[in-house]
């Protein structure tokens, strides 16, 4: 860490200077700006993932809950698409930036699995396990919630299956705490550039005869910790 007022090496013309000196000059400023920058040169975004979804069917019936929303597929005819990558919060970085790296992703998942009238109900991972992440696209258009495959660019992403991920509430389990998980991904997104959190996949509940699943609340936190900025390598 350089000391305060910064000082370099005095360079006058027609003096010889050795290279070690020249060096030197760039070093102090390099440590100078990149001081700056683990000091003061970081913003948070965050964004919440609410999704209140129904008392299920009674008897003997599979129950599928998902983050993604009820749209219309390719053939067009309405249906679920769990596959599907749905928007939950939209940050552009100011065109007027270089650039932000995402330094850390964190992801709170404070959703409590419904109690249900007998523990017989099972809950089992969707084809497409629940995921929340983040990726960046040039323009929010090119953000398509309906596509085959993810749009734009990774940053990164976290699946939560029903073992270990969940607070359960239901009868014969005690577990009640928050999960908490955490990524480092040092992704750059340049200014003008988006960033979308976004949650997709589904958690299945198969009920058997007369019973019935109580409704159910998707919670999730996403707080991103970027370098507004990067620095000088």
């Amino acid at each position: 860490m350089p000391n305060w007022p910064v000082t370099t090496t005095s360079i006058t013309e027609g003096t010889i200077i050795k290279a070690s000196d020249l060096e030197n000059n760039f070093n102090v400023l390099k440590n100078a700006a990149n001081t700056l920058h683990e000091r003061f040169s970081t913003l948070s975004f965050s964004c919440p993932i609410s999704v209140v979804l129904p008392e299920g069917h009674a008897g003997n019936a599979t129950v599928i809950r998902g983050l993604s929303t009820y749209i219309y597929n390719a053939s067009g005819n309405a249906g679920a698409d769990y596959d599907g990558y749905t928007a939950f919060g939209v940050f552009q970085v100011p065109s007027w930036c270089q650039a932000v790296r995402v330094r850390t992703m964190d992801v709170l998942n404070s959703t409590v699995l419904p109690y249900t009238d007998s523990p017989a109900i099972e809950i089992a991972d969707n084809a497409t396990p629940l995921e929340v992440g983040a990726r960046f696209v040039s323009a929010i258009s090119a953000w398509d919630q309906n596509a085959g495959s993810a749009p734009g660019t990774a940053i990164s992403s976290m699946t939560f299956p029903v073992s270990g991920d969940f607070a359960k509430g239901y009868s014969g389990s005690s577990s009640t705490y928050p999960v908490v998980k955490q990524a480092a991904p040092g992704t750059l997104v340049l200014g003008g550039q988006y960033i979308v959190v976004y949650g997709r996949g589904a958690l299945e509940f198969t009920c058997g005869a007369g019973e019935a699943l109580h409704p159910l609340h998707f919670r999730f936190h996403v707080n991103l910790m970027c370098d507004a900025m990067v620095p000088i390598p």
